[in-house]
């Protein structure tokens, strides 16, 4: 029974083995004529002459017409202003809305002004009263009340005379006897009264003969002064219960509505000016190669400009390690309806060659470079002089791009042809044909 059963073991063992070589044979002879196929189409190909085209730029002949390189921005209004009133007060009017064009001197805003009216009128015709007496002052008195303060005199001189007289009748009767001393009294006292009474009119007349004194008219004029003064105080004040647009530009907030108590500083609007300019973070070696009033190129969406350097922050910012290069924008050309503030925007600035006088270092254009592997990139190279070649691959180094042209290093040499584009199309070792003349492309790189 085991005898039996080892020599059945034996013979399925070989059969599987005879099974899985015939398998492995016929693999192989089909791998052989896929190749072999494959070998004669090329062989066809190439004997018909139906080599790929492509273009080809040499190597070491590609210099770019210009480097730049772009920092990203913001635009910016040029004049920003939260207005406010400078007294309190309550909200009359606000004559504007969001996105309302005002010009410079427009009123904005404007409160009751009922008080300062009220407040004018009374001061008005305090000022009025002053005037008139400061006129009254000036003009001096009348001829008639001249005349009158002379008339005076006269009469109490005559009055004198009549107190003298009697005074003497009375001191002669005194002096015989027949008189009494009260009524000889009463006369002296008389005509020293009437003594003081001339004294008096004569200094009165002679104040009106001279005029009005300068220090009462200059004390006249001092008080006008200081009613003027109030009344300047109360315009002040009105002009105070306005908002005047300062400058040109356009209504972009509203914070408050009619009716409502406000207090000096209280922002009511926001304005902002026509004009932005753009806010750019360039890194300080960068900023080192510009100064203001270079002129840059700046793109917004599809739209470029160029623009003027108006100042550079002297600071560099913590946060982003940059400093801020801002730029005024020449529109001109461009309507300012296309630059609106808070958009981004691209600062543009021509960089030198750093490769020149670096022999081991070429610009190629960017579309030639495909991925390679372990961070490097390849190249298509079209080997020898030959019209017709079947193209290598060479393994390059990136340094950096600019744009449509790519700096590199690597399996290089000056005058090799390089393959400029169509890369998806074209493996290493295919066969390929130059389709530009000399290597040159008939693309601008």
């Amino acid at each position: 029974m085991n005898a039996v059963s080892k020599s059945t073991y034996r013979r399925i063992g070989a059969v599987v083995l005879i099974v899985i070589a015939v398998v492995v044979i016929g693999l192989i002879a089909r791998n052989n004529a896929v190749v072999a196929n494959d070998d004669g189409l090329t062989a066809r190909n190439q004997t018909a002459g139906s080599a790929l085209p492509v273009n080809t730029v040499r190597v070491g002949e590609v210099h770019p017409d210009r480097l730049e390189r772009s920092f990203a921005g913001l635009l910016i209004a040029r004049r920003e202003s939260r207005l406010s009133f400078d007294r309190s007060g309550r909200l009359a009017t606000v004559d504007r809305e969001e996105g309302d064009i005002v010009k410079s001197g427009d009123r904005i805003a404007m409160l009751e002004v009922d008080d300062l009216d009220a407040t004018k009128a009374g001061t008005e015709a305090e000022l009025t009263a002053a005037q008139a007496m400061l006129d009254e002052l000036k003009a001096g008195p009348r001829v008639q009340t001249i005349e009158a303060a002379r008339a005076k005199v006269a009469q109490l001189t005559a009055k004198l005379e009549l107190a003298n007289a009697t005074e003497r009748r009375e001191q002669n009767l005194n002096d015989r006897g027949a008189g009494s001393l009260q009524t000889l009294d009463e006369a002296v006292f008389a005509r020293q009264e009437m003594t003081e009474q001339i004294r008096s009119a004569r200094a009165e007349l002679e104040l009106l003969v001279e005029g009005t004194r300068k220090e009462q008219i200059a004390a006249q004029i001092a008080t006008c002064e200081s009613i003027r003064g109030r009344l300047q105080e109360i315009e002040a004040e009105r002009r105070d219960s306005q908002i005047i647009a300062p400058f040109d530009g356009l209504v972009r907030s509203r914070m408050v509505d009619e009716g409502v108590v406000v207090t000096p500083a209280m922002p009511i609007v926001d304005l902002i000016s026509h004009e932005v300019e753009g806010r750019f973070g360039l890194p300080p070696e960068s900023v080192d190669s510009i100064d203001v009033g270079h002129t840059v190129s700046v793109s917004v969406r599809t739209n470029r400009c160029t623009g003027v350097i108006a100042r550079i922050e002297p600071n560099v910012d913590l946060a982003t390690r940059t400093r801020a290069v801002y730029v005024t924008l020449r529109t001109n050309d461009v309507n300012h309806r296309y630059f609106i503030a808070g958009e981004t925007a691209n600062l543009h600035l021509e960089i030198t060659d750093e490769s020149a006088g670096v022999s081991s270092t070429y610009w190629l254009p960017t579309t030639a470079l495909a991925r390679g592997g372990r961070g490097l990139w390849a190249v298509l190279v079209m080997p020898g002089t030959d019209e017709v070649a079947v193209c290598e691959r060479r393994a390059v180094e990136l340094l950096k791009s600019e744009g449509d042209h790519s700096l590199v290093q690597g399996m290089l040499q000056p005058g090799d042809r390089v393959i400029a584009d169509g890369l998806h199309r074209i493996t290493a070792g295919m066969t390929v044909s130059q389709a530009n003349a000399s290597g040159k492309s008939d693309e601008p790189f």
